[in-house]
């Protein structure tokens, strides 16, 4: 397989791009609301992010030299969790349901339980 370079190089723009989005939406909605305890904007990003690759791969606005930097570059430093929605939706849409569910359940049950055992074993170093 050859990689494309320009390719390459806006998906490499545009990750940096999301992920500075991401880090002040983030830190922005701590500030709006500093009571709650938790950042909204990680809500917001990922509801936002999931909205925007749907749009994204599948809309007839979005040429096809554009359609993998705005997904994987723009929306992977903006969020995973929307390429984790895509990849649900796509399962669904082509009736394979048990392997969505075990898909979606276990990325999201498996997530936190390794981000917990994460956690633990960083405590004890």
């Amino acid at each position: 397989m050859a990689y494309n370079m320009e390719m390459m190089i806006k998906i490499f723009l545009l990750s940096g791009l999301g992920g500075l989005v991401r880090w002040v939406l983030g830190t922005s909605t701590l500030l709006w609301f500093p009571k709650l305890g938790v950042a909204p904007g990680t809500l917001i990003v990922n509801i936002v992010g999931s909205f925007a690759i749907g749009f994204f791969s599948s809309s007839p606005l979005i040429s096809d030299s554009w359609r993998v930097p705005l997904t994987a570059g723009l929306l992977g430093g903006f969020t995973t969790f929307s390429a984790f929605s895509l990849e649900g939706m796509n399962l669904i849409h082509g009736e394979r349901f048990g392997l969505a569910l075990v898909y979606l359940a276990g990325s999201v049950v498996v997530g936190v339980l390794m981000c917990n055992l994460g956690f633990m074993l960083a405590q004890k170093i």
